[in-house]
């Protein structure tokens, strides 16, 4: 890898090769067939004693075209020739939107539609809820910043655990942790009055963010669409209803909580572990906020984000 043609935002990239029936000196001896060679846009040769992955760093914009082969002790290379070459793009980082600039109206009352519904963007932030404990993995959760606007729910039909993921590098990477800051472009879209990213591109993770989003403190009555996306924290609440499951099946599991200020929805959109009981008190509920089945929700994502008054549950030690 990479694959030829491939085009990378990063000016850093891993070359990986596979070399089989042939022994790569890696100890400068004499005892193994050869090593490798190779060479960048037909420069000088570079002699590579090792069959770890080559790093090219602060690679220029443009087109590249890197070429390895095998050779052996004398420098010599075999007959047949074995090598390959590969060519791959490096262009700049593609302009970066806020997530404020999509999220923001000025009257989300009387029309809450993104204004740039329908345009593809590329945005950068932390995962505040990450996709794998999500409902089919298909949601999860990106804030550039702390407080109102500054998150979005980004949705994967197909299941983000199923998304071609590269690090900073362009290599193949699992997927994003909670915590992690991600590089996404996507389209915008209004989905029932839910802003999110969907149809994503190219996803990149950069590794652990330097800056962790802290949950806004909030009260019931402030949940709406200014913190839709956004990681938030709601404190000295009881619960006021423990199923709001209808007749029909709508709303199986959801739970309000409320304060003194109104009532909020609990949603389940990942599995946390928490079975409420009516009047029980809970010192806070922390979680992510979106809009569905028109009413908003907080979403809980792991057993630590609801925390009881009293004795702790086990779901939240485990």
């Amino acid at each position: 890898s990479p694959e030829n043609g491939s085009t990378f935002s990063s000016s850093d990239v891993m070359i990986e090769s596979l070399v089989s029936n042939f022994s790569v000196d890696e100890g400068g001896g004499m005892e193994s067939d050869g090593h490798i060679h190779y060479t960048l846009d037909d420069g000088s040769t570079e002699m590579y004693y090792s069959t770890d992955p080559i790093a090219l760093d602060n690679l220029s914009e443009g087109d590249h075209v890197f070429t390895i082969w095998l050779v052996d002790n004398n420098h010599t290379s075999l007959d047949p020739y074995a090598g390959d070459a590969v060519t791959f793009s490096v262009s700049g980082p593609p302009p970066l939107t806020s997530i404020y600039d999509i999220q923001y109206v000025a009257n989300p009352e009387s029309d809450d539609t993104s204004p740039l519904n329908g345009q593809e963007v590329t945005i950068q932030g932390v995962v505040t809820a990450e996709f794998w404990g999500s409902n089919q993995r298909r949601f999860m959760h990106v804030q550039d910043a702390e407080g109102p606007w500054n998150g979005i729910v980004c949705y994967e039909g197909g299941g983000w655990d199923n998304f071609d993921w590269v690090d900073a590098s362009g290599s193949p990477h699992p997927g994003p942790a909670e915590g992690d800051e991600v590089t996404l472009s996507g389209t915008i879209n209004e989905y029932f009055n839910l802003t999110q990213l969907l149809d994503a591109t190219s996803g990149i993770v950069h590794g652990e963010s330097e800056n962790m989003i802290q949950p806004s403190l909030i009260t019931s009555s402030e949940i709406g669409e200014p913190y839709e996306g956004c990681l938030v924290l709601v404190e000295d609440v009881v619960v006021s209803n423990p199923d709001l499951e209808e007749d029909d099946g709508q709303f199986a599991g959801e739970w309000e909580f409320s304060d003194s200020f109104g009532s909020v929805r609990g949603g389940v959109k990942w599995d946390y572990f928490y079975y409420p009981e009516q009047g029980q008190e809970l010192a806070y509920v922390e979680g992510v906020i979106d809009f569905h089945w028109s009413n908003y929700k907080l979403n809980p994502r792991l057993a630590r984000d609801v925390v009881e008054e009293g004795v702790t549950r086990i779901q939240r030690v485990q």
